[in-house]
């Protein structure tokens, strides 16, 4: 969803510049003097130089660039300290999605409200109809409220307890009696431990043993 949105704040935000760049330099160019705001009923009252047609798509971009860095600035901080990418929590996934929310919706109505400008500068005579800009408001108003109403839940919610590490094991201790000998420690029961290998003369030895020797 976080693609989509950027994508549709990339749109209006296109579509803004060439749609100012169109009533400034173009073959349609406005006239002399630009609507700067409507009445209720969607008349100009105000006019201005067409020059200030150029204020809304800057302080759009400067608005789409300013909400960009904040929704990446954890990704970027985790980045610069080199640390390995962790699972963004509730509260972060919810602040981002409202940056982002509100950069398409505002980006929208700073198009929308430029179109409207220039449509009644080439048309003084006629009302614009200013309802889908309304609509962009109070849509971003829902946004607004929607997402300040999840975040203070998330944050009400106890927070997830780190699992416990295991508890380090300790040696086992032994008596001396007690403990284990290893395999080269172990001494054969027909050989007291500490004592020389006992010698046998030729005749002492078995016969049984004398003929495997002989074998």
């Amino acid at each position: 969803m976080r693609k989509i949105l950027e994508g549709i704040s990339l749109i209006a935000l296109v579509l803004l510049v060439i749609d100012t760049f169109l009533a400034l330099v173009g073959p349609l160019r406005v006239p002399e003097k630009v609507p700067t705001h409507f009445d209720m009923a969607g008349r100009a009252d105000r006019f201005g130089d067409p020059a200030s047609l150029q204020q809304l798509p800057v302080a759009a971009l400067l608005i789409y660039l300013l909400l960009t860095f904040i929704a990446i600035y954890p990704s970027l901080a985790e980045r610069s300290t080199f640390e390995a990418p962790r699972i963004p929590s509730r509260m972060e996934v919810l602040v981002t999605g409202l940056v982002t929310w509100i950069k398409a919706e505002a980006v929208w109505i700073f198009a929308v409200f430029q179109m409207a400008l220039i449509h009644a500068a080439r048309n003084p005579d006629a009302a614009v109809s200013l309802i889908w800009i309304w609509i962009l408001i109070a849509a971003l108003a829902v946004t607004i409220l929607w997402h300040v109403i999840a975040i203070v839940r998330a944050r009400r919610l106890p927070a997830e307890a780190p699992a416990p590490a295991p508890a380090p094991q300790v040696p086992q201790s032994y008596s001396y009696e007690e403990a284990p000998l290893s395999p080269k420690d172990e001494t054969p029961a027909s050989q007291p431990a500490g004592e020389a290998p006992q010698s046998y003369s030729w005749e002492e030895i078995p016969q049984s043993f004398k003929d495997k020797i002989g074998e």
